[in-house]
């Protein structure tokens, strides 16, 4: 990562926060249930007010109760 630090090493601290987002996003990411190839052929092929179901009432319930205010029309 030095080369993008115009060769100057990237600080401990720097580096702790970095690993510590990604291990919080791959901890928290909540489409990874559908990473895999089967996974998207089988979402794929569900009816569409399923898929709109499985994303609002399960995967992103909590976030768009949280921010409902910004998602009325």
């Amino acid at each position: 990562m030095s080369r993008f630090n115009n060769g100057k090493p990237i600080s401990k601290e720097i580096i702790n926060k970095i690993e510590d987002f990604f291990d919080y996003y791959w901890t928290h990411n909540r489409l990874a249930a559908l990473s895999t190839e089967k996974d998207k052929r089988f979402m794929s092929e569900l009816p569409y007010s399923v898929k709109g179901q499985i994303f609002l009432n399960y995967l992103f319930k909590d976030f768009l109760i949280t921010y409902e205010e910004y998602f009325r029309t």
